[in-house]
This record gives C-alpha cells, structure tokens and sequence, in this order.
C-alpha cells in the first residue's frame, strides 16, 4: 500500500509539472488571466512535498487572485482545497474559514449542488455576530463550546500553558499555539509591568521565528505593532476584531498600518479577576475576516490560563531571583566559613608547636640552669670553675627571659599596645647605623657583609657639606629601638642559615609603592625598601607562606646545625613593619639562599633627591633588577 500511494503521488506530480510548463507559455501573453492556476499547482506540488504552511499560502493566493478575476470556480477550488488541508493539518478553527470562503465562490458561480455539498461537508458555517467581552466572557461554557471548538484542544493548550514555569518558554508556546490555531501569520503578547506595557514576544508558528524582549522594549518604542489598538484593548479591557482594519475608521491613523499592512487583526486582553495582565495581538496582511467567533472564544480562553501561569511564572522568577541571592551569600559564607576553618586549623597546629616549642625551649635552658646549679651546691664543680658555670646559668637565663619578652611584645601588638616613639630619621643614617652596628660580629663569624644603596642615596652621600639640604635627603618616621629589633632579628637569622664564608647583602632602595615598585626616571619615591639579603640554603617555597606566623618553623633540614629559634623573630618583625605602615615579604631560591624585603613609608612633606637617572639601582657587580 505504501509504495501504492508514493507511486501515485509520483504521478500527481508528473501531471502537476506538464501543467505546469503548459501554463508556463501564457505568461507573458496572459499572466494575469492564469497566475491564479499557477499558484494553484504550486500549491498542490508543495502539499504533496509535505510543505503545508507554504502550501496554505498559495491556496490563499490563488483563491484572492481568482476572486478578483471573477473566476468564481477556481476561487472555489482554491479554499476547498484549503480547508481539506487543514483538516488534515488539525488546523481546525481554519477549516470552517476556507470553507465558506469555498462556499461563497460557489454559490457567485451558481453551482448550488457544490454548495449542499459543502454543507454536507462542514455543516457548522453559519456566520454568527461577534460579542462583546462580557456576552464571550457569559458564554463560556462547556454546553456553548462543544459544537463550535474542538474541546480536547483547548484543554491540550491550557495544560501545556500550565505545565511551564519558566516565563520564557511559556511566552514561545503561547505565541506558537495562538498563531497555529488561529491562522494567523503573526502574533505578539503585551505584558504590564509597573503600570507601563512592554512587548515581551512576537512571531509565527516556527520557533525560530518567536523573538524574546524580557521587559526591555516599551510598547511606545515599538513601531511594528498598532499601539492604538493594543492600548484600547488595555483600557477598555474589550477584546478588538476588525475583519479588514483598513476600513475601520477608530484606528484607520495608526502609523503601524503603514509598514506592515494587515487586513484581519484580533486583539484580546489577558486577564486575572479582570485585572489586565497584558495583551495578545493577531494578525494577517492577505485574508479578510479571517478570525470567527470560535477563534476569539478559544484565545479568550487560552488567555485565561495564560493569566495564572504568567502570574506564576513572575513568582517563580523571583523565588529565583531570592534563591539565587541567597546561595550567593551563602556561598559567600560557606567560603569563609572554610578559610576560617582552615585558619583555626592552623593556629590549632601552630598551638600544639607552640607549646611543644616553647616547653622545649624552656626546658632545654631551665634543665642546663638546674644542673650547673646542683653542681654547685654538691660541689661537684671545682672553686676555681664556679664562676665559668654561673655564667653559663647566666645566659640560659637570659635566653630565657629573651624568650619571654618576645612574648609579650607580640601580646602588645596583639592588643594594639605596640606603642610607637617615632622620630624622623634620614634613609642613609638609618642605613649605615644598621650597617655598623652587625658588620663587626658578621664579618668576624666569617661572612662577607655589604651594603648597597640606591643610586639616588649615593648621591646625596657624595654631596659636599656646602650642598647639603633636608630638601635633598630623605626621611623615614620610624621608632628606632623597634626598627633595631627587626634588623637584629634578619641579620641574625641571615647569619644562622648561611654557611661560614657566605655572603650577606643589606640593600636599602627606593619604591614608588608598598610592594616594592622601584623608581624610574623622575618619579618621587614614597617608599623606601629594606633587604637582607644572604647566600645560605634558603627557604623552601611550602614554608614560604607561613614563615611569618608566629612559632613558625621551617623544615629541619634549614636548621642543621644551627641553634632553633623560638619561631618568633619574624612574626614580631612583621607585626613592627605593619605598625609602621608598611609591608614585608620573602623570596627565595632554595639553596642559593633567602631575601627577606619590607618597606617604610617616605615621612610626608619631605621631597626626593631630584637629579635622577633612568636606573635608579647600581649593584656593585652590574644592574639591578626589582626583588
């Protein structure tokens, strides 16, 4: 049977196509006698090709064309013909449509036995005048509906209407639904927002053909849709049916009209407890009173499911919106929650190493304190030795209150009770202070020690007496015993983890910012930048991060040999440099040794040495680049 009906088919268009080419000589003779035919086999090749929507264009065609010709049979054809493809298609509302326009042809040509015929076929054609919104709103019941609308499709249209959550799926399926069962070619919904109207969506029947606006295009921006009649519909809450709007007068100056051009167009209000939720326009540029009583019962309908779901689709966006945010937040939360965690997790750690360090450590001195004591007073130790292990006891005392002390500077800094006495004090004093003060113990340990400066500092050194000024020096705020503490603490643990006949490097240089930006050309520093800076076996980059929390240790193997340091010294120097406004940080390249930098800020209303040259650093072994 199957290959019974394609070769029938074939042959259909075999004969289609030598009508074709038969018709195709009286073009330029006769077009407008039979461009009705034309259309007409055109549209029977495309129905058999399976193309019903550009199928039921042409019949339309061919029906208008042949109308105006007054060749009422071929007009008749035509709409038959188009009404039997809708009803084949489901297009249901438009087959009553085509018929009586088939009908009509019919009975101009005087065929009344094609006319019974036709009502024997679609027996419900008798036209009915439109109602108003209340007499549609009165009718719709199910005992009014049943002979005039297909009932199970209005209740497939509601359910999926009412099965969408998401607005914009929602807005393509009622733009779809209400152009494929109307027989419109276009469709558009008006939505109110905020007392204003926007046009949410337009289109036909294909879904790549429905455009979203999403409440960003008002419908006074809009020119592509009749703004008079969507905004009688909106205040009237009345639905609008023109079967040719070029003849009604009340919208006859819509400027809309003059683009586009339609002859049917519906408007229907949508709404909820008769409150206007928005607005649905149809429309068809080539058939007159297109749109029945049926359809405007059915869109009537379909509006009113499409009210509740619109409604529900607003609540589901702001749910959204509102779970959205919060997860946001707690997101946010969650997040912080879990570097708090980890903090606390590692301040956990660095406790339980705390207490194990600091128990050894004040164990280690008070047990060699006990002994050389008890030796003492057993006598063990002879006179002439008593003196040489009270000296010892001595400094394990004092390694012991060293200790303690360190402690309590960092519960002031803590409790904010680091208090400061700054003094200004010139960049080079300050620099060649610390330099004197280490280069005497560092150098007799067996290291090398130097100091380099900034170009800049190097010539206002080499400046004569006669040429001096404070306006060419330049000044920190600092307090010196505190700062003191920082470079004791750096040198010293430079010499701790450098081996003898290392080198040990103090640079002092100038930056344009907290992080160690160098100066070029004319730019005035702000900051000045402090390094130590050693050849030793360096730090390793897992302990780089937390070399400066406090009780701290890096891996043993950076302490063989060297006497264990409370793990300290560097959070104290990090807690003085921040006290001072500034920042320290560290770098290293494990085994070639570690610099630790931190900077100062410029004391205010002191300017820079102003001659300066494009690289502002000179090592003494070539340039320097930034640490």
């Amino acid at each position: 049977a199957k290959n019974a009906q394609g070769a029938v088919r074939r042959r259909a268009e075999r004969r289609i196509r030598r009508a074709e080419r038969e018709l195709g000589g009286c073009i330029r003779t006769a077009r407008s006698e039979v461009q009705h035919k034309i259309w007409l086999l055109q549209a029977e090749r495309l129905r058999l090709s399976g193309a019903a929507e550009q199928s039921l264009r042409l019949y339309e065609r061919a029906g208008e064309d042949a109308g105006r010709m007054g060749c009422h049979p071929f007009a008749g054809i035509a709409y038959e013909r188009a009404a039997s493809l809708c009803m084949e298609t489901d297009r249901s509302l438009l087959v009553d449509v085509y018929a009586e326009r088939a009908m009509a042809a019919y009975e101009s040509w005087g065929c009344a036995a094609k006319v019974e015929q036709m009502r024997s076929l679609f027996p419900a054609l008798d036209p009915e005048p439109f109602e108003t919104a209340a007499e549609t709103a009165a009718a719709l019941s199910a005992d009014e509906f049943t002979h005039q609308i297909d009932i199970d499709l209005v209740g497939d249209v509601t359910r999926s209407l009412s099965e969408e959550v998401a607005l914009d799926k929602l807005l393509r399926k009622l733009i779809r639904n209400m152009v494929l069962h109307t027989g419109a070619e276009r469709g558009v919904v008006v939505l109110e927002r905020e007392n204003t109207l926007y046009m949410e969506a337009e289109g036909g029947e294909s879904e790549d053909s429905i455009s979203l606006f999403r409440g960003e295009t008002p419908l006074d921006s809009v020119s592509a849709v009749p703004k008079s009649i969507v905004y009688y519909v909106s205040r009237t809450l009345e639905p609008v049916v023109a079967p040719d709007v070029r003849l009604d007068v009340r919208f006859a100056g819509d400027a809309s009209f003059a683009d586009r051009q339609p002859i049917s167009i519906m408007c229907v209000p949508i709404l909820r407890q008769m409150a206007l939720i928005g607005v649905v326009y149809l429309e068809h540029t080539s058939i007159p009173a297109l749109f029945s009583q049926a359809q405007l019962r059915l869109v009537t309908m379909i509006g009113a499911q499409a009210a509740v779901s619109i409604e529900n689709a607003y609540l589901y966006e702001t749910l959204e919106t509102r779970i959205k945010a919060r997860t946001e937040v707690l997101n946010t939360f969650n997040v912080a929650l879990r570097e708090t965690n980890e903090r606390l997790t590692r301040s956990e750690e660095i406790r339980r190493r705390m207490i194990s360090d600091i128990s050894h450590d004040l164990r280690t001195p008070l047990t060699s304190i006990q002994g050389y004591l008890e030796a003492v007073v057993d006598g063990v130790v002879r006179p002439a030795e008593v003196r040489k292990y009270l000296t010892i006891a001595r400094s394990r005392t004092l390694q012991i209150n060293a200790l303690i002390q360190d402690l309590l500077d960092l519960s002031k800094f803590d409790e904010n009770h680091g208090h400061l006495n700054k003094d200004m004090v010139s960049i080079i004093d300050l620099a060649y202070s610390v330099y004197r003060k280490h280069e005497f113990d560092v150098r007799r340990d067996g290291f090398q020690f130097s100091l380099v400066l900034d170009e800049a500092l190097q010539k206002m050194q080499a400046l004569d007496f006669d040429q001096f000024s404070p306006d060419n020096e330049i000044f920190v705020h600092v307090d010196m015993r505190r700062i003191d503490q920082v470079f004791n603490n750096l040198i010293s643990n430079a010499v701790r983890h450098t081996p003898s006949g290392g080198r040990i490097t103090f640079r002092v240089l100038l930056c344009s910012d907290a992080q160690g930006t160098l100066v070029v050309n004319d730019d005035q520093p702000r900051y000045a930048l402090f390094i130590v800076e050693d050849t030793g076996i360096g730090i390793g980059e897992k302990d780089l991060p937390f070399i400066f929390e406090r009780f701290y240790k890096a891996d043993p193997s950076r302490d063989q040999g060297a006497v264990g340091g409370s793990g300290l010294g560097l959070a104290i120097c990090k807690s003085i440099v921040e006290a001072h406004d500034g920042q320290i940080w560290a770098a290293s390249d494990r085994g070639k040794g570690a610099r630790i930098n931190f900077t100062l800020p410029v004391a205010a209303g002191v300017s820079a040495f102003s001659d300066r040259v494009e690289e502002s650093v000179q090592l003494e072994l070539g340039t320097h680049e930034q640490p």
